[in-house]
């Protein structure tokens, strides 16, 4: 017969016949190799490796997995003690895989980032208060003003125009008790040397 090596060749009456054997394909004369982990053909778990052989192929589990190549499962390197960290690190198990993480740095990170924001924020609130107070004081701040005493004493009123009054008959009279002495001339000087005196004081 001409069957090809990877073949199997069956007799017939008076004749024969060839068919390429599990894992070749071809008319039996001529049969290749089919590569299951290209074409797609293969059942190894998504977490292995697929190894072509002649007329078929394996299955193995990646690094950081266990099983038979069909089934795989994460290897926990934490609690199986496999994983390399050190003493003052602490050990995280991922898929396939682990980390190790410094374990102070671990604890109190997050400590760190809340007590920044909250220091923050405590000086914002602060800041707020400041700004609100002094635009208040502003607001409301009332200017300062002389004692009446002193903005009278600058008038420069003359004693003689209150407490000496004009004699009537020789006889001084007393200002309080004798209104006659004082004439409407003499309250319309007082109030013109009051507003002068005002006046200079806004300057």
């Amino acid at each position: 017969h001409n069957c090809h090596a990877n073949a199997t060749c069956t007799n017939n009456i008076g004749s024969f016949t060839c068919s390429c054997n599990t894992g070749f394909t071809g008319n039996g004369v001529n049969c290749s190799d089919i590569i299951e982990c290209t074409s797609g053909t293969h059942n190894c778990h998504a977490n292995a490796t697929c190894t072509n052989n002649i007329g078929s192929y394996t299955c193995s589990c990646n690094t950081g997995f266990t099983g038979d190549g069909v089934n795989c499962t994460d290897i926990n390197e934490c609690i199986s003690s496999t994983h390399n960290c050190s003493g003052n690190e602490q050990c995280t198990n991922t898929i396939g895989s682990f980390t190790c993480v410094i374990a102070q740095a671990a604890g109190i990170s997050w400590w760190i980032i809340l007590l920044v924001c909250i220091g923050s924020f405590i000086a914002l609130v602060i800041l707020a208060y400041f700004l609100w107070t002094k635009r208040r004081s502003e607001n409301y701040h009332m200017p300062s003003t002389k004692p009446i005493d002193e903005k009278y004493r600058s008038i420069n009123i003359a004693d003689d125009d209150v407490t000496s009054p004009t004699p009537v008959n020789g006889v001084k009279t007393d200002p309080v008790k004798d209104s006659s002495t004082t004439t409407a001339s003499d309250i319309i000087d007082i109030y013109s040397k009051i507003n002068r005196s005002t006046a200079d004081d806004s300057l």
